[in-house]
């Protein structure tokens, strides 16, 4: 057997615990200071849970029929899997952690890499007298995000200035042209507020091509942005997988805008605005009724402020679109027939409607210093099918702790599977890999030596005993049916093969 993907999967799950905290940062505060900018070690808890009866939806969605022998056989190894929990330490030069549960240890492991040269070294119990090495090239290609720039929300927010500046500018335009309807008075939207103002405008080809020729004279002039994503595609190593990298974006939408007005004016959106005079606005956006591909957006933004990071705010998004196959639309007539909206949103809603689509996206961000939460939800229906991922991040900007759970959702309102990280500072620090002794692996290009397979499959087999021991401690209720799965006997150990010699 060749065990060079099972490493490469088993290095590269383990190396990228090292960026795990910077991606679990809560996004609700700006104040939410970087452990790591600290050089502090953070200590994570990870922990994942399924729901038992994606085995089912899985099943049904392939066709095939479950027996109630196999569903009793997933429930137990789901029942296993949900109790498992990983606990780590990890700092800018490595990192440690186990596997198991409230009752004992499964495995543990230790690593250890300089994210500048990519130079990495890894152990574990799993596979004893050996450490594993990944070629550094090969770890560059496999882990971009490690060597891609963090950005604060503080220099997000000085990135994005100019842009924001430019489309308030650009909307006070848009306000002032002559067809466009500005009215004062109290507009009632449902589920949304009271306004003080509306404003009905609308929007053409060539206005979208002036707004693009704009941001691409601000891309142009402002070049920090421009660094940050040529040091993105720098990390992504976009040529060493086969992709191109981007063309200059100032060129990019400047050929854009030249395309659009090189066309007729035709009009793109109808936009109703509507503004409190405070922090909130709605946008109410639809395509025009000849459209060929009609869309209707809502946007809601309330207490959204570029200039002023850590102020609660939420935003609230839904996108409707009818489909080909909308049965509202007239098949015979090469006038597209207009659409209800009211309509097709309950059609959609109410599982009727197999052709459109709706996306929804809602976020609302808390800071009630030092404690900040966010919330974040996308839902998907389309084809009758539904999707969701939410996301949950509580923090405490004080003592730099927080908890994010991930959720994702199908066909039910029970998410499918659930992802909890609790991250928090400690003077701590990661054990450092125990390399004396081991017979190193270096994982390149090209498979495995007869010679390094020999090791790997003698390593395995001698950690067998542990790990089924540990699985017995760790997981006394579900061990025996585990077992029994793997064809062993009821302790585990009854047909043990013996181990291959390391050193053939």
């Amino acid at each position: 057997m060749n065990y060079k993907r099972f490493l490469a999967v088993l290095m590269a799950l383990m190396m990228s615990l090292g960026i795990l905290p910077a991606l679990a940062e809560a996004p609700a505060a700006g104040a939410m200071p970087n452990p790591w900018a600290l050089d502090k070690t953070v200590e994570m808890d990870l922990s994942i849970e399924v729901n038992p009866m994606l085995g089912g939806l899985l099943s049904s969605l392939s066709g095939a029929q479950q027996s109630e022998e196999d569903q009793a056989k997933l429930f137990t190894v789901v029942s296993a899997f949900n109790k498992l929990k990983a606990s780590m330490l990890i700092d800018k030069k490595g990192a440690s952690g186990t596997v198991g549960t409230d009752k004992g240890e499964l495995f543990n492991f230790q690593t250890a890499y300089d994210l500048d040269t990519a130079q990495n070294s890894f152990v574990s119990s799993l596979l004893p007298g050996i450490s594993l090495s990944m070629d550094p090239a090969m770890m560059k290609e496999m882990m971009p995000q490690a060597n891609m720039q963090q950005i604060t929300p503080e220099q997000a927010q000085k990135l994005m200035q100019p842009y924001m500046n430019a489309l308030t500018e650009q909307f006070t335009k848009l306000q002032q042209h002559p067809n466009t309807k500005v009215e004062e008075g109290s507009f009632v939207i449902d589920q949304v507020g009271t306004f003080t103002k509306r404003s009905d405008i609308t929007l053409t080809s060539h206005m979208v091509a002036g707004i693009l020729d704009k941001m691409a004279d601000i891309f142009k002039e402002h070049g920090e942005l421009k660094q940050v994503i040529e040091n993105a595609a720098k990390a992504n190593n976009m040529t060493n997988t086969g992709a191109t990298a981007p063309e200059d974006v100032d060129e990019s939408l400047k050929n854009a805008a030249k395309e659009l007005k090189s066309k007729d004016e035709e009009v793109v959106m109808l936009l109703k605005v509507y503004e409190d005079g405070a922090n909130k606005v709605y946008v109410d956006a639809v395509s025009p009724d000849n459209a060929d591909s009609p869309a209707k957006i809502t946007l809601l933004l309330d207490g959204v402020n570029v200039e002023e990071m850590g102020k609660d705010f939420s935003v609230r998004m839904t996108l409707l679109t009818p489909g080909n196959g909308n049965n509202m639309a007239a098949p015979d007539t090469t006038e597209p027939k207009p659409v209800d909206w009211t309509a097709l949103e309950s059609e959609i809603k109410s599982g009727v409607n197999y052709s459109a689509t709706m996306l929804s996206m809602n976020m609302t961000v808390k800071n009630d210093l030092p404690k900040t939460q966010a919330d974040a939800a996308i839902t998907m229906v389309t084809s009758g099918m539904n999707f969701g991922l939410t996301m949950n991040v509580t923090g405490d900007v004080a003592t730099m702790e927080s908890k994010n759970v991930y959720a994702l959702s199908m066909m039910s309102p029970e998410p499918l599977l659930k992802i909890t990280i609790n991250t928090k500072p400690t003077d701590a620090a990661p054990t450092a890999p125990a390399l004396e002794g081991t017979s190193n692996i270096v994982i390149k290009e090209g498979d495995l030596s007869d010679a390094d397979n020999q090791l790997m499959e003698a390593s395995l087999q001698k950690a067998l005993p542990e790990l089924l021991a540990n699985l017995q401690t760790a997981l006394p209720e579900e061990a025996p049916a585990i077992f029994a799965l793997l064809g062993l006997g009821a302790n585990g150990m009854d047909e043990m093969p013996e181990p291959a010699p390391a050193n053939p």
